[in-house]
């Protein structure tokens, strides 16, 4: 794939799907867009560091939590799961914060790989093929 097709995948997301939750996403569009986002992320950084502030970054992802959210739903979707499931993690991630506050660290670091161990299963079920032909969720996008 060349970098004008990326380009166009990535601007495909963010203004006709921007807040699209229905429907499925191919593996191909849901890893370029995130590679875009990585790129956009460090030259955000960049700039924030030599600007001595943190402004642009924060924009950055402000702009571009609902199609994060929502490109997630749909790849989800594809591979036959609920978009919910993207909410696996915050539950251990919640306990973790509560039970550092409480300065209970053991339990804060348990629930810490219990966050991570969420992260890594979603980043697993990103990158499975799709079903094939129809699902629940709607038709093959590959068709």
């Amino acid at each position: 794939m060349d970098v004008n097709a990326v380009i166009e995948n990535f601007k495909t997301v963010v203004t006709k799907h921007y807040f699209d939750f229905q429907g499925r996403a191919r593996r191909s569009v849901f890893w370029w867009y995130i590679l875009v986002v990585l790129i956009l992320g460090i030259i955000a950084y960049i700039i924030d560091r030599l600007l001595g502030m943190q402004i642009i970054s924060g924009l950055l992802s402000l702009a571009l939590l609902l199609p994060n959210l929502g490109v997630s739903v749909r790849r989800l979707h594809d591979i036959g799961k609920s978009g919910w499931w993207i909410l696996l993690p915050l539950a251990p991630w919640l306990l973790m914060i509560v039970c550092f506050f409480m300065f209970q660290w053991t339990l804060a670091m348990v629930f810490g790989v219990v966050t991570l161990a969420t992260w890594v299963l979603l980043i697993w079920w990103y990158a499975q093929p799709g079903t094939a032909g129809q699902n629940a969720y709607g038709p093959d996008p590959k068709k």
